[in-house]
């Protein structure tokens, strides 16, 4: 294709030469060995998704540019302190209708070689709708046109939902892709519908299209005020609305798949010859849908990330930090601060696609896989509650990030019902960061933190306790009595060893100079549990895997003391219970 035609069809999409991204003999899938080649806009806004078609069949044709579905925007502007309305001098009327949550699909028509009339469908991003790792939307979209065997769309015989295409002034027909068969935030009762949300006519102006739904407002004469009352009072019943669904179906607030009874409103601003007041559509969504928290990067903003790959993806935009910041919607001042975390969440997601052919995330919620991340000193008693979980068939990742990642990846991946325990010191944000980062591109909704934080002067008790008996736990090492007996495998004082693969000198450096930093759900875990005093557990014998948690085993052996700083058996007991119940 020439560099003319380039800087042609870079001016008809209104976008610059690099944002035309160029198709060459692309197959219609709705029309069987037909070919399109042309040029498609990747520039957000009123014509992104547009196209503009040179050849069909590699023959040239007049060009014919087609007009893709504009990106939603919102008819507000927040501050600090207030939310704005814009004001629209030319509008006439409003039209308020619902906002389905689904997939994007825009049914067009075009010319062949032969002046034959041709019709077809695509994504936001994309020539043709097609089956991808997200969802074989092409299959969905002609089974719910109701196509024949061959899955042409005849123009001589078009489905009824198409019968408008048939008026020469109309291009196409933008739907909503949406019900159980396709899950997203919203919960439908349907299996699968094309929702009609408006016609775009050969001149790129559009029309509303009404179906009568209970959500949708009629269209009256457009009065500022009216306009904003009737906006807000829609965020709040729609919040009300999805806060009831929950509550009847036992769910909680998570931006996940079927947490939803309705996404919100479309605002339309009619013109006075009654089409859309320029390209531009505004959202209209209820609070817990759109408020963006960016407070804290937690599970909320991990399914917004989620939910925004998806689309660059399904779009086929180019995935990098600019497109991710365009689909999140966030302002200079949230990626500052937390455009790392959704960008390093949103990598590795898009690592995994890229390597698996589909991501990790679960369409539906039933993900059973849960994350404990320990963390305290020697001595606290973390090393020994991990024994206990690994009793309890929990998988207890002791080893440092560069061996244990792939442990962790590997279990997560593979087993649904995963529940692993990562038993290291985890003293600071940034050791904690590390593992919880990992955690979260795969996909685990349940991440929690239980920190182990006694007195330190009962964990130096306890590594100088270990220093007495004369044990020397690491390969290697020896205590200062020269000794090289071995504390008891499994006892504390060896899997503290483990933990830190240093010899006990180093365990007693560790106690003495490291600098705590308490956790907080603000480091992306859904609870934190902090432990106050030492967790008690009784020495275990030598097959640590046979160890009793009754406290009559607790005198058995004297291959490490106890800090006398340290729960009751009975307290012991109802941590363990307590967890069982929340993890």
């Amino acid at each position: 294709m020439s560099r003319d035609l380039l800087q042609e069809a870079s001016v008809a999409l209104d976008c610059s030469v690099k944002q035309a991204s160029s198709f060459k003999n692309k197959e219609d899938p709705f029309n069987a060995g037909v070919t399109l080649t042309g040029y498609l806009s990747r520039k957000e806004g009123k014509m992104g998704g547009s196209m503009y078609i040179t050849e069909v069949n590699g023959a040239r044709v007049p060009s014919q540019l087609i007009y893709g579905t504009p990106k939603l925007a919102y008819p507000y502007k927040d501050t600090s302190d207030s939310r704005v309305y814009k004001r629209f001098d030319l509008a006439r009327e409003y039209f308020i209708a619902n906002k389905w949550n689904g997939t994007n699909v825009l049914v067009y028509k075009y010319k062949d070689e032969a002046g034959h009339t041709k019709v077809s469908a695509k994504s936001k991003g994309t020539v043709f709708i097609g089956n991808i790792q997200f969802g074989a939307f092409m299959d969905l979209t002609k089974e719910a046109l109701g196509l024949g065997p061959d899955g042409i769309i005849h123009f001589d015989a078009l489905p009824p939902s198409l019968e408008r295409l048939r008026d020469d002034a109309v291009q196409s027909i933008t739907f909503e892709l949406c019900g159980y068969k396709e899950p997203h935030l919203v919960k439908y009762t349907f299996p699968l519908a094309l929702q009609p949300l408006f016609v775009t006519y050969m001149d790129g102006t559009i029309e509303p299209v009404s179906i009568k739904h209970e959500n949708e407002v009629s269209r009256r004469p457009y009065e500022y005020q009216e306009v904003v009352d009737t906006c807000e009072r829609f965020q709040r019943e729609d919040k009300e609305r999805n806060e009831k669904f929950r509550a009847d179906n036992g769910l909680v607030h998570k931006y996940e798949y079927d947490h939803f009874a309705v996404e919100g409103r479309v605002l339309y601003l009619i013109n006075e010859h009654g089409r859309l007041l320029g390209r531009t559509m505004y959202k209209i969504k209820p609070q817990d849908i759109e408020e963006v928290h960016w407070g804290q990067f937690d599970q909320t903003m991990q399914g917004r990330v989620r939910e925004a790959l998806e689309k660059i993806l399904e779009r086929g935009k180019e995935f990098s930090q600019e497109s991710l910041k365009e689909e999140l919607d966030m302002g200079p001042k949230e990626w500052g601060k937390f455009g790392s975390s959704a960008w390093t969440y949103a990598e590795r997601l898009n690592g995994l696609v890229q390597a698996t052919g589909k991501m990790s995330i679960p369409k539906s919620v039933d993900d059973h896989r849960e994350v404990l991340v320990l963390g305290g000193l020697p001595g606290s008693g973390r090393a020994v509650f991990a024994q206990k979980l690994q009793r309890n068939n929990w998988i207890v990742v002791r080893d440092a990030y560069d061996v244990g990642e792939a442990a962790l990846r590997k279990t997560l991946t593979s087993n649904p019902d995963a529940k692993v325990a990562i038993d290291r010191f985890n003293l600071n944000r940034s050791a904690r960061k590390t593992w919880v980062q990992e955690v979260q591109a795969l996909g685990v909704l349940q991440v929690r933190c239980i920190f182990f934080h006694p007195p330190a002067a009962v964990c130096r008790e306890f590594v100088e306790a270990g220093d007495s008996e004369g044990f020397a736990p690491a390969k290697g090492g020896k205590s200062k009595k020269g000794k090289e007996t071995m504390a008891p495998e499994g006892s504390e004082l060896y899997l503290e060893t483990h933990v830190a693969g240093c010899t006990l000198a180093q365990l007693k450096e560790t106690v003495k100079s490291s600098k705590v930093e308490m956790p907080d759900k603000r480091e992306g875990f859904s609870e934190v549990l902090t432990i106050e005093a030492a967790y008690k557990s009784p020495t275990p014998s030598a097959d640590a895997s046979s160890s009793s948690s009754s406290s009559s085993s607790s005198s058995s052996s004297s291959s490490s003391q106890e800090p006398k700083a340290s729960k009751s058996d009975k307290d012991v007991d109802t941590l363990a219970d307590l967890l069982e119940k929340t993890l």
